[in-house]
């Protein structure tokens, strides 16, 4: 459904800003397409429970208004979606393997599972021997609507239990995770 440009780019509006309320006005100018083509494609979210509308009263105005629907299997699937074709767009992978050249990415958290929202980070694991300082620089990549949070660490093994268990079930974006043989045994 997203590979209609026009979708994808009011959809993206939702992507944005899931916990947010949107009249149409708005989301026409954040999307830059016309009402028209901007109330085509919300009919389309609507119908595939990605959005949902509602009516607000102003005085004796009735205005649609428009919520992500955040709890929808369909929204969650294609902000994962979107959430990746962001890092491909904007390159990100290749930046953090260019700067930090770390054995393996995986992409995990909030952004991996769709449920990012406005103030969520995008949480990267980078098993590399360049320090965290330097991965500080890589904090802002622009194009992507989230600062990105890189735990840099020289091995997987070094990784407490509780963030290593979230790690293991998010993307490897490249690379693979390499367990020690001792590791294996525990």
């Amino acid at each position: 459904m997203l590979h209609n440009y026009n979708i994808l780019k009011v959809a993206r509006v939702f992507f944005d800003e899931p916990s947010k309320e949107h009249y149409l006005k708005e989301i026409s100018q954040k999307s830059g397409l016309a009402h028209t083509s901007v109330t085509a494609c919300l009919k389309k979210l609507c119908n595939e429970k990605i959005i949902k509308k509602e009516n607000k009263i102003f005085g004796k105005r009735v205005f649609p208004v428009y919520r992500a629907e955040m709890e929808s299997e369909d929204y969650i699937f294609y902000k994962k979606i979107d959430n990746l074709l962001r890092l491909k767009e904007t390159k990100a992978v290749e930046k953090i393997w260019e700067i930090l050249q770390p054995r393996v990415i995986v992409l995990f958290g909030s952004y991996c599972l769709g449920e990012d929202l406005e103030e969520s980070d995008i949480d990267i694991f980078a098993e590399t021997e360049v320090p965290q300082e330097s991965a500080e620089r890589l904090r802002k990549i622009r194009g992507l609507n989230r600062k990105i949070n890189i735990y840099a660490k020289r091995s997987f093994n070094e990784v407490p239990l509780r963030l290593k268990r979230n790690i293991v079930n998010g993307i490897v974006l490249r690379g693979y995770i390499r367990h020690d043989e001792e590791e294996n045994k525990r």
